[in-house]
C-alpha cells in the first residue's frame, strides 16, 4: 500500500489519512509539494509528542484523543503575533524550523483547504476564531493574517459582560455540531484574547457494520478486569498491519480518503511497550506495510467518549516556555497596548464510533492575559469612584467626593 499520512487527529485507535486504493476512487486532489509535506511531518511530529506528554497524566482505563491539527491551527494563529525568543521556542515546539512565517501561513491555507474538500462522502470542517477585549487595540497585520490565512473569524467583545461567555461558547458547539458545548468557563478581568479552533469530522465507513451482527461481549481493559460492552462484527476484505509490535487494521470512509486505523500490541506485547516503541519514523515505516487480506472477521467496539486537558505543561515540555511568562513573553505583534502572554491552551474532543461511521470533534482554545494594568495605557471609569480637587504646591485637598451615578 502506498499510503500519505495528512495528518493525526487520534493517536492509538483514531488515525486519519489520504491513501491510495485498488480501487482507485474518485477524490478531489491535494495540492502535494516539498512544503506541504514538510508541514504535514512536523504536525504528525508534534501529534506524536503531545499524545505521548498527556498519554502519561492518564488514570487507569482513562481514554484520550486529541486533535493535533486543531492544536497546530491555533498555536500557528498565536504564531502571527509572536516575536524574539517567544516566536523561535513556538517555531521548534511545532517543528516548522524549515519554514518563515509566510510559508506556514500559505502552505496551512492550502493544506486545509485541500482536507476540507477532499471527499464529498466525508465532512471535515476546520474553523477559527478569535475574540478580543473590546478596549484593546489589536494590530491590523495580525488580525488580517488570520482572516486571511486561518480563515478567523474576529469579534471584539465587552469580556466583563458574563454573556461574552456564552457567545464564545455558542461559537464552539455551532463548529462542533453541538459535540462540544463549550471551552470557556469564565472570563477573568485579565483575559485579553482567545484564540480558538474548532475542528469536526463525520465519516461513514465505506463498508458498513449490520446493526443486526452486533452482539454484547467483554472487554478486558487489563488481564484482570472485563466491561461488558456492544460490538460490532463483518467480514470485509480489508488491509492488515503484522509485525513484531502491531496487529494493525484499516477501516476506510467514503472514496477512502480518510481511514481510521486501529493498532493494537501484538499478543506478547503489552500496550506500554507499543507505545514506547510509537513515534514518527515508526509510523511512516508501518504505514507502507498494510496490505490487503480478504475475508477478514471484524470484531471491534463501539464506543463514545470525551476528553479534556490543558496544555500548559505539556507544551513547556516541548520547549514552548517563554508564551507562558509574562515577564519574557513577546506577543508585540498582537498589541503594544499591554504585556500579553499566554495563561491557558486548552483541548477537548468527542469520538463517536458506531455501525454506521465516526463522528468526532476537537477544540483548542489558547487565552491571552495580563496580570496587572498598566496605568499608562489603561483607565475605564466604567464604576463608581472617588475624586479629589488637590492644590499641587501643598497638598491640600480642596474637594473631594464619590461619584455612584453620573446621571442624577
Amino acid at each position: 500500500m502506498k499510503a500519505v499520512s495528512f495528518f493525526i487527529i487520534f493517536l492509538a485507535g483514531f488515525f486519519f489519512s489520504a491513501c491510495n486504493s485498488t480501487d482507485e476512487p474518485v477524490l478531489n486532489p491535494v495540492t502535494i509539494h516539498p512544503k506541504t509535506m514538510n508541514l504535514v511531518e512536523a504536525d504528525n511530529l508534534f501529534g506524536f509528542q503531545m499524545f505521548h506528554e498527556l498519554q502519561q497524566d492518564l488514570e487507569p482505563q482513562e481514554n484520550i484523543m486529541i486533535s493535533p491539527i486543531s492544536m497546530a491551527n491555533a498555536l500557528a494563529m498565536a504564531l502571527n503575533g509572536a516575536h524574539g525568543s517567544t516566536y523561535e521556542q513556538m517555531v521548534e515546539a511545532l517543528n516548522l524550523n524549515g519554514l518563515n512565517l509566510e510559508e506556514i501561513n500559505q502552505t496551512y491555507q492550502a493544506l486545509m483547504a485541500d482536507l476540507v474538500n477532499l471527499d464529498e462522502e466525508v465532512v471535515l470542517s476546520i474553523a477559527n476564531s478569535i475574540w478580543y477585549a473590546d478596549f484593546m487595540p489589536v494590530k491590523p497585520d495580525f488580525l488580517q493574517n488570520n482572516m486571511q490565512y486561518y480563515q478567523a473569524e474576529v469579534s471584539p467583545l465587552n469580556f466583563d459582560d458574563p454573556a461574552s461567555v456564552d457567545i464564545i461558547n455558542q461559537w464552539v458547539s455551532d463548529n462542533t455540531k453541538g459535540k462540544i458545548e463549550s471551552i470557556v468557563d469564565a472570563l477573568s478581568p485579565y483575559d485579553r484574547m482567545l484564540l480558538i479552533n474548532a475542528t469536526y469530522f463525520k465519516g461513514k465507513w465505506k463498508y458498513q457494520f449490520d446493526e443486526a451482527d452486533s452482539y454484547e461481549s467483554n472487554f478486558y481493559p487489563d488481564p484482570q478486569t472485563t466491561i461488558p460492552t456492544t460490538f460490532m462484527s463483518m467480514n470485509a476484505d480489508v488491509e492488515r498491519l503484522s509485525n513484531e509490535w502491531v496487529d494493525g487494521l484499516k477501516l476506510p470512509y467514503g472514496k477512502e480518503g480518510y481511514s481510521m486505523y486501529l493498532l493494537m500490541p501484538q499478543y506478547e506485547k503489552t500496550m506500554e511497550e507499543l507505545l514506547s516503541v510509537l513515534n514518527q519514523e515508526n509510523w511512516n515505516t508501518w504505514m507502507t506495510e498494510y496490505q490487503v487480506i480478504n475475508d477478514v472477521a471484524i470484531h471491534i467496539p463501539r464506543f463514545s467518549f470525551e476528553y479534556e486537558s490543558d496544555l500548559n505543561q505539556a507544551l513547556r515540555a516541548l520547549g514552548m516556555e517563554d508564551a507562558f511568562i509574562e515577564q519574557l513573553a513577546d506577543f508585540s505583534g498582537i498589541t503594544d497596548y499591554e504585556q500579553l502572554f499566554i495563561t491557558n491552551v486548552k483541548h477537548k474532543s468527542f469520538i463517536e464510533v458506531n455501525e454506521q461511521g465516526t463522528e468526532a470533534a476537537a477544540v483548542t482554545s489558547i487565552t491571552f492575559g495580563t496580570t496587572s494594568v498598566n496605568p499608562l495605557t489603561q483607565f475605564i471609569a466604567n464604576k463608581p469612584f472617588l475624586f479629589a480637587i488637590v492644590e499641587e504646591q501643598t497638598g491640600a485637598i480642596i474637594f473631594m467626593g464619590q461619584l455612584n451615578n453620573p446621571e442624577v
